[in-house]
């Protein structure tokens, strides 16, 4: 598992600390941080066309705290750069192209951890 997750950009070994070191309890939340958040890159598009800043701070708040949890210290701090971009966490920039970066970076670090978790719900002791 070590090899394919810290290609994603997760550093398993920081977040089995808040498991206990359980390494099916941490594929549990591996599993589930992709069903929650795999699609969240395209529904932040959708939000920040929209201009729903509100929606786009919940989903990335959650996104953030999410990936926090797993160890993708990549999506978390592409998250952060994208709330600061957008001004949830003070002015905007109003440069959109900025904001374009940023969610474009987050999105290509949100595919990178989901493809490295991709079959873990298929290995032992996944589900249990």
């Amino acid at each position: 598992m070590r090899s394919s997750l810290h290609a994603g950009g997760i550093l398993e070994r920081r977040a089995l600390l808040s498991v206990g070191g359980s390494a099916s309890a941490y594929r549990r939340i591996l599993v589930l941080f992709c069903s929650r958040h795999g699609e969240d890159a395209t529904a932040l598009a959708r939000l920040m066309h929209d201009g729903d800043r509100a929606a786009a701070a919940r989903v990335l708040h959650k996104l953030r705290g999410g990936a926090v949890t797993i160890g993708a210290v990549l999506v978390a701090r592409r998250a952060r750069q994208l709330e600061s971009a957008l001004g949830l966490r003070g002015a905007p920039t109003g440069d959109r192209a900025a904001q374009r970066a940023c969610h474009e970076a987050l999105h290509g670090a949100l595919q990178r951890a989901v493809r490295a978790t991709a079959g873990l719900s298929a290995q032992p002791g996944a589900q249990g």
